[in-house]
């Protein structure tokens, strides 16, 4: 499991792109718990997948591969 802050600075997004792709359901929500003594000064912390770090990168490559029409190439599409 990863923090939100840890998860933020390996797929260098922010606080806000967070927020919008668990709305917009391509993340999933956090789970809320209480962080190890002595790591922070926060009562709570959310926690996520350790994965979630592979579907923030690809969901930075389906953008970057997103045609001026607004669609995508074919080859986004495709497993690596």
């Amino acid at each position: 499991m990863l923090s939100s802050k840890e998860l933020m600075e390996r797929a260098g997004v922010s606080r806000a792109t967070l927020d919008n792709y668990i709305g917009m359901g391509l993340i999933p929500k956090p789970m809320v718990k209480q962080p190890d003594a002595g790591k922070t000064m926060a009562r709570r912390l959310g926690y996520f997948p350790a994965n979630t770090v592979i579907t923030l990168e690809r969901v930075k490559s389906l953008k970057k591969a997103r045609r001026p029409d607004g669609g995508y190439c074919p080859e986004a599409w495709e497993d690596d």
